[in-house]
């Protein structure tokens, strides 16, 4: 009998599989509502002729391309490139700044065409720079020589490589016509499925704290620290390899991996959007050149988190450790004896209604994830009408595998919230932290549950 039901069971579970792939709700947790859930289909991936060998790049000069020298005056000296533009790898300029760029470049007799970048290695580091600046300027079409003078490669007299001349190489179809999006652009955007955000400066800029954790005083006034919602933290340098340039295959490996949560992937078919802390951040070009290279649609924000932050109605999340909270609710509820709804802050639970009723933070709202896209906003004005957009509003869910938090920050910032506090370690860090949770049975008054020993069950 035992054999008999289990053998239903999974009989079961095969018919519904297909099914939930395909958006059917699933209990509380409707697909179209998660989108980390939906199936996407995949479309080709278009690969820009970036990388050139010696015997590409001498038909491409011989066709007219030019040669941009980007070593050091004294590298030069020793093996010069006769006939090749001799340019710093910044070109002089600040990273953002197109008409210097555009300027530098006319000053050598160049105002368009294909430009090949030559380096001592073929390094993505050596060439990042200039390619950042150059992809600013439309009129130019870029190439760069793999493996650099490093690599064997040898200079005719002429300036062109000593190699025999092959067909040369296609335009670049992968090239957006700027690489920079404002942050306008972004704000109406960010949280969607078709955007993925990465931070590229440290894990505690992209947290928005030091080192050390601000004091939760801190908290009640915006900092200047934090991130875009729905962003990621992301180091370019992740993908580089020793030999230069990252196997493709491998780099979008690791880089769709970067979700919010062990097993949870990017939408590689998205736009990717880079985030530095200003304009000049150099980890902003290496980001750039390498996704741009792995056949991602990739941009990058103007002016960095700085410019982000700049503007007061945009919002900016902050992780917060379990202790900061408690002390911000300690202001109005003196040792969190009671269940009370503090007035200066929102307290928002994402889980479902009977892990809310079972054990909550005191004060919390509940709001279960899949509403939160249509809801929060109505929600938050219902339950706390003096709320205003700079309110500081804490999000938790289950945990730091839980990404159900981080979804409803983003529709918490496209509703109008500026002041986002991400309780990352949810649930589970409040707990271990031995702070006091409340129940509330059958939807009526709360009272004190003593800490549990284990996790609160639910979905993660």
């Amino acid at each position: 009998m035992a054999s008999s039901r289990s053998t239903c069971l999974i009989l079961a579970l095969l018919v519904a599989l297909p099914v939930l792939g395909q958006g059917t709700p699933a209990g509380d947790l409707p697909v179209q509502q998660l989108p980390w859930l939906r199936r996407r289909p995949a479309k080709p991936v278009v690969f820009p002729p970036l990388l050139v060998d010696a015997q590409a790049a001498a038909a491409g000069l011989a066709a007219g391309w030019r040669a941009l020298d980007l070593r050091p005056d004294v590298v030069r000296a020793e093996r010069p490139a006769a006939g090749a533009v001799a340019m710093s790898a910044d070109f002089g300029c600040r990273q953002a700044d197109r008409a210097c760029v555009a300027e530098a470049l006319a000053h050598q007799g160049l105002s368009g065409g294909t430009v090949l970048l030559l380096s001592e290695h073929g390094a993505p580091e050596e060439v990042a720079g200039a390619f950042m600046r150059l992809a600013q300027l439309t009129s130019f079409d870029v190439r760069i020589l793999a493996g650099g003078f490093a690599g064997g490669f040898a200079v005719a007299s002429d300036g062109r490589p000593a190699a025999t001349a092959g067909p040369a190489a296609a335009g670049d179809p992968a090239r957006p016509a700027s690489p920079l999006v404002d942050a306008g652009w972004l704000g109406t955007r960010f949280g969607s499925e078709e955007v993925e955000i990465l931070d590229l400066r440290s894990t505690a800029a992209w947290e928005g704290r030091a080192p050390i954790a601000p004091p939760a005083e801190a908290l009640v006034a915006r900092a200047p620290h934090g991130h875009v919602p729905h962003s990621l933290p992301f180091d370019p340098a992740a993908l580089l390899v020793a030999s230069g340039f990252p196997e493709v295959s491998a780099a979008r490996r690791i880089l769709s991996a970067v979700g919010p949560r062990r097993g949870t992937y990017v939408n590689m078919e998205a736009t990717f959007v880079l985030v530095g802390e200003t304009a000049e951040d150099p980890r902003l070009a290496l980001g750039y050149l390498l996704l741009h290279w792995m056949g991602v649609d990739t941009r990058v924000l103007s002016g960095g988190i700085a410019a982000w932050a700049a503007d007061p109605h945009r919002p900016l999340v902050e992780v917060v450790e379990p202790r900061q909270v408690a002390s911000l609710l300690a202001a109005e509820n003196p040792g969190l004896e009671a269940d009370q709804r503090p007035q200066s802050l929102v307290i928002l639970d994402v889980r479902t209604e009977p892990d809310f009723a079972a054990a909550h933070l005191p004060g919390a709202l509940n709001l279960p994830a899949h509403l939160c896209r249509e809801q929060i906003v109505a929600t938050i004005d219902a339950a706390v009408p003096g709320a205003a957009a700079d309110t500081p509003l804490v999000v938790y869910c289950y945990g730091t595998t839980c990404i159900r938090s981080r979804e409803c920050l983003s529709w918490a910032g496209r509703g109008g919230f500026t002041r986002l506090l991400w309780l990352r370690e949810g649930m589970p860090g409040w707990r271990e932290a031995g702070l006091p949770v409340f129940k509330a049975p059958g939807g009526g008054s709360t009272y004190p549950l003593p800490r549990p020993s284990a996790e609160p069950r639910g979905l993660h």
